[in-house]
């Protein structure tokens, strides 16, 4: 009898055990799905840029120093100019969210030891997408004065057209609500 009551003993404590370990396993990955489901949706959109950088005769310069200022990385380019692929997090901006949200922007400064410093301001990127471009053209120090460069790159006509009526369509509202 003994015998029997330590070997149920035995099996309702060993029964007892799979039960927390089952249990203790279902809450974590009950807790691993919980985080991932967080990181996907707090995780922002990746783009990727590559850029070209020539001289003014479009012959390109290796060894150029291109900068996403957002991300704080820096890439060189090769003997033909180009960076590697730059992976840059999309962030939406008030601008781009009033019409369609597809684009965004990105600061680039470029320099380059014997040319003049570049800075490209609203460099566009694409929301999930590859862009390869611009090509950006350095002066040498002694072809320019200049100390440095700075150039905007502005939205495709269609988005401006399109943010223009918009605007003009808020102005109509307006007027109407006075």
């Amino acid at each position: 009898m003994k015998k029997f009551i330590k070997s149920k003993a035995f099996i309702l404590s060993f029964l007892a055990v799979v039960v927390l370990v089952a249990t203790i396993q279902l809450t974590a990955v009950a807790v691993q799905n919980k985080y991932k489901d967080t990181q996907l949706t707090d995780t922002k959109p990746v783009s990727s840029l590559r850029i070209q950088v020539v001289n003014l005769r479009g012959a390109p310069l290796a060894n150029a120093k291109v900068t996403i200022v957002e991300s704080g990385k820096t890439y060189s380019t090769d003997l033909k100019g180009y960076t590697p692929v730059m992976q840059v997090t999309f962030q939406e901006t008030a601008l781009t969210k009033t019409v369609d949200g597809n684009f965004s922007f990105v600061t680039v400064v470029v320099t380059r030891d014997g040319y003049v410093d570049y800075i490209l301001y609203n460099c566009l990127i694409y929301k999930e997408r590859m862009r390869s471009g611009p090509i950006i053209t350095l002066f040498n120090t002694g072809e320019s004065s200049a100390k440095y460069i700075s150039t905007v790159e502005v939205p495709p006509d269609e988005w401006t057209q399109e943010f223009l009526n918009k605007i003009k369509q808020n102005y109509s509202a307006a007027k109407q609500d006075d």
